[in-house]
C-alpha cells in the first residue's frame, strides 16, 4: 500500500525543530534573522533600476540582490571570524563564543562568496571588475574598523557601491544623475549607520572599534539630522536634473517627514529609539522608491 505523501513527510517535519536550532547560529552569524539591515542595502540599487528610462531585466536584477545579499552575508561571516582573531574581547562573535566553529565560518564564508560569483557571472562579464571592488570593501573592514574612526562613512561606502553595481544593468541614466545618487545614498547610509551604532557605543569603545560616535560625542543626532538633509537635497537635485516630476517630489517630501520622528525618538527614548529610528528609514527608502516609480 502506498504511503500518503504526508506520512511521508512526518520524519521530516518531527525532526524540524532540530534543524531549526542548528541552523539557528549560522543565520544569525549571516545577520539573515535581520531583515533590516539587508532590505536598506538593496533599497539604492532598486532606486538606480528604478530611474533608469527602459525595464530592466527582471532575471538580471535577481541574479544582482542575490548576489549582493550573499555577500553582505560573506561580509558578517569574515567579520565575525576576524572580530574573534582580532578584538581582545569579542562577545558578539560566533566563533569566539564557540557557537559556530572556525572551521564551519570559514566554509561558510567560501561557499557564500561562490555563490555571489556564480550569480555573478550570470551577468555582462563588466560586472566581475566591480563586484571585485565589492569584495575589497569587505576584506578592508575588519582591519578598518580598529584603526580609523571613519567606520560608518566607509560603511556608507559599502551602501553606495549598490548604485555603482546597479548602473551596469540599466544603462542610459545620466552621470550627474548616477552621481547624485551615489552622494545622496552614501549621505543616507552613513546616517542610518550612525543611528544604528549609538546603542552599541560603549561596547565598540570598550572592545577599540573606531567609531564617528567618538568624536561626536552627544552630538551624534544632530550629525544625522544634518547628514540626512544633505542626502534628502542631494535627492531634490536629482530629482530636477532628471526630470522626476511631482510624484517623487511628493515621496521626497513623505520621506522628510520621517526626520522630526526620528529625532523625536532619539530625544525621548534614548535608550531604543535610536534602533527604532533606523528602523523606520526603510519606509524613507520606501518613500524614494515609489516617488521615482511614479
Amino acid at each position: 500500500m502506498r504511503r500518503s505523501p504526508l506520512a511521508a513527510l512526518q520524519p521530516l517535519l518531527h525532526d524540524l525543530p532540530r534543524w531549526r536550532h542548528a541552523l539557528r547560529p549560522y543565520l544569525h552569524i549571516c545577520h539573515l534573522h535581520r531583515p533590516v539591515d539587508l532590505i536598506l542595502l538593496l533599497l539604492p540599487a532598486l532606486w538606480t533600476v528604478a530611474l533608469a528610462p527602459g525595464a530592466p531585466d527582471n532575471g538580471a536584477l535577481a541574479a544582482l540582490l542575490l548576489a549582493a545579499t550573499a555577500v553582505r552575508c560573506a561580509a558578517w561571516v569574515y567579520n565575525d571570524l576576524r572580530d574573534a582573531t582580532l578584538l581582545p574581547e569579542a562577545p558578539e562573535s560566533f566563533i569566539a563564543r564557540g557557537l559556530v566553529s572556525r572551521r564551519d565560518g570559514w566554509r561558510l564564508f567560501v561557499a557564500l562568496l561562490t555563490i555571489a560569483t556564480l550569480l555573478l557571472l550570470l551577468l555582462d562579464a563588466a560586472v566581475l571588475p566591480w563586484g571585485g571592488v565589492a569584495l575589497a570593501l569587505l576584506f578592508g573592514y575588519p582591519r578598518l574598523k580598529r584603526r580609523t574612526l571613519l567606520t560608518q562613512p566607509y560603511l556608507g561606502l559599502c551602501f553606495a557601491w549598490m548604485v555603482a553595481m546597479a548602473q551596469l544593468l540599466v544603462p542610459g541614466i545620466a552621470a550627474r544623475s548616477l552621481w547624485l545618487l551615489f552622494v545622496a545614498t552614501l549621505l543616507w547610509a552613513t546616517a542610518n549607520i550612525l543611528l544604528y551604532t549609538m546603542p552599541r557605543r560603549d561596547y565598540e569603545e570598550r572592545v577599540g572599534i573606531g567609531s564617528l560616535l567618538t568624536l561626536l560625542g552627544d552630538r551624534g543626532g544632530v550629525v544625522v539630522l544634518l547628514l540626512q538633509l544633505l542626502s534628502v537635497i542631494a535627492l531634490w537635485l536629482l530629482g530636477n536634473q532628471a526630470g522626476l516630476g511631482v510624484g517623487f517630489d511628493l515621496g521626497l517630501l513623505l520621506a522628510l517627514t520621517l526626520l522630526p520622528y526620528q529625532q523625536w525618538l532619539l530625544t525621548r527614548h534614548p535608550g531604543s529609539g535610536a534602533t527604532r529610528a533606523y528602523r523606520s528609514n526603510i519606509l524613507f527608502g520606501l518613500a524614494i522608491l515609489l516617488g521615482i516609480l511614479w
